[in-house]
């Protein structure tokens, strides 16, 4: 086998958008099971290893999410109306949050007392910065959109290399930085420290877009690296995200090979799961809350919060959407 041919040098980034979707279904596959083994998956260690890679599939979702937003501000021209691309980013994002998660801590705001400032303490957010309660990755992706139009700026414009090389380094050292024993302080930099595949996702939307070949991930993600393991000063920084990066390219073009083989229907099943990436997410916070707090569960309710993740992903979008979908139309 000429692995050249599998993994070539010149790669040709069009892959990352024309496997957009089933990169998302792996992607989320990836996060079910690496929140399998945290939540009381008994397995044997080696399996449990394998599945902690899962957190890697977050990576992969915020780099195909970072080349979306660049196709979708890019084709809207020069005559873009900013504040209308920021709401629809965000009603994506918002509404089937708001509809699976608030009749849940309706009952848990009222069951702990805290009442409608609890309600609203939870459902906005503030519970994850300042006690890590909620979904963290949607509490990271919405500041992300609102500042996404800056980003495009400065990674679209003649020296976006250099600002993007820039951006990283900032957030790596921002990251890392002893600022103080502060939950809010450290939640934000812990947060930090996941948004290098969404910078170079929108980065490189343009070469994605023109499926041009290139070598330039591999370039990224091994200069990233020797830099982390040369300098002692970024030991503690996330790498999760530089094989992220490799193993999305890796598999995008590995999927390119498989529609067309007898293995297509892979690509089809992914496919189909990338479609409810969102709606799987938030359904699993959904189930895990509602099996912890409302049914006392404590351990090994793995298999049943994925269950619940697909039950809800299907009752908002076979029930929700197909009454509601006339109202909730976005770009």
């Amino acid at each position: 086998m000429n692995l050249s041919k599998i993994i070539p040098i010149r790669y040709n980034l069009g892959n990352l958008s024309q496997y957009r979707t089933p990169l998302m279904g792996m992607s989320i596959i990836m996060i079910l099971l690496c929140h399998a083994r945290m939540d009381g998956a008994q397995l044997p260690d080696v399996v449990l290893s394998i599945l902690s890679l899962g957190n890697w599939g977050v990576d992969i979702f915020l780099l195909v999410s970072g080349i979306g937003m660049y196709y979708s501000i890019s084709k809207k021209g020069n005559n873009i109306n900013w504040e209308g691309w920021i709401l629809s980013r965000l009603k994506r994002v918002l509404i089937p949050y708001l509809i699976l998660e608030s009749p849940f801590w309706i009952w848990y705001s009222l069951h702990n007392g805290t009442g409608i400032k609890g309600f609203f303490y939870y459902i906005s957010f503030c519970s994850y910065w300042t006690e890590h309660v909620g979904l963290w990755f949607l509490a990271l992706l919405i500041p992300l959109y609102i500042i996404t139009p800056l980003l495009y700026k400065l990674l679209s414009s003649s020296y976006k290399y250099l600002n993007l090389g820039v951006l990283l380094v900032i957030v790596m050292v921002v990251s890392i930085y002893p600022i103080g024993d502060n939950t809010i302080i450290n939640t934000i930099q812990s947060c930090l420290s996941r948004t290098p595949c969404y910078l170079i996702g929108l980065c490189i939307g343009s070469e994605v877009k023109e499926s041009k070949r290139s070598c330039l991930i591999y370039l990224i993600s091994i200069i990233v690296y020797m830099v982390l393991q040369t300098f002692d000063s970024f030991s503690a920084v996330y790498k999760g995200w530089i094989w992220a990066l490799l193993i999305a390219v890796l598999f995008a073009q590995l999927f390119s090979y498989m529609s067309r083989s007898r293995l297509y229907n892979v690509i089809t099943f992914l496919n189909y799961i990338g479609k409810y990436t969102l709606e799987l997410y938030i359904g699993l916070d959904v189930s895990k809350n509602i099996l912890i707090q409302f049914m006392g569960l404590s351990t090994s309710y793995w298999l049943l919060s994925i269950c619940g993740s697909i039950v809800f992903a299907f009752l908002y979008n076979a029930v929700f959407l197909k009454i509601f979908s006339k109202g909730l139309k976005w770009s």
